[in-house]
C-alpha cells in the first residue's frame, strides 16, 4: 500500500520539529494501523485487522482537535 511505503519515508522527529508529537503520533497509529492492515488483509487475519482498527480512533482523536494548528504549522514550514 502507497501509504505505508509513503509514512515509512517519514522522519518522526522532523515531522515533530513541526507541530508537537505530530511525528510520534502518525508513526504509532495511522502509520502502524496501515501497516497492519496491509498484513491482515495478506493474511487473511480478521483477528489481525480487527486489532489494527483500534488505532484509527487513537489517530483521529488526537489528530482531529488539532487539524488547524497542524495544517497552520505544515503552511509555516513550507514558506
Amino acid at each position: 500500500m502507497q501509504i505505508v511505503a509513503l509514512g515509512s519515508e517519514l522522519d518522526p522527529y522532523t515531522l515533530n520539529g513541526v507541530y508537537p508529537e505530530l511525528g510520534t503520533m502518525f508513526s504509532q497509529t495511522i502509520l502502524l494501523y496501515n501497516r497492519i492492515a496491509v498484513e491482515a488483509t495478506a493474511k487473511r487475519d480478521i483477528s489481525l485487522l480487527l486489532s489494527a482498527w483500534k488505532l484509527e480512533p487513537q489517530w483521529a482523536e488526537w489528530y482531529n482537535p488539532r487539524i488547524a494548528e497542524i495544517n497552520e504549522a505544515l503552511r509555516r514550514g513550507l514558506d
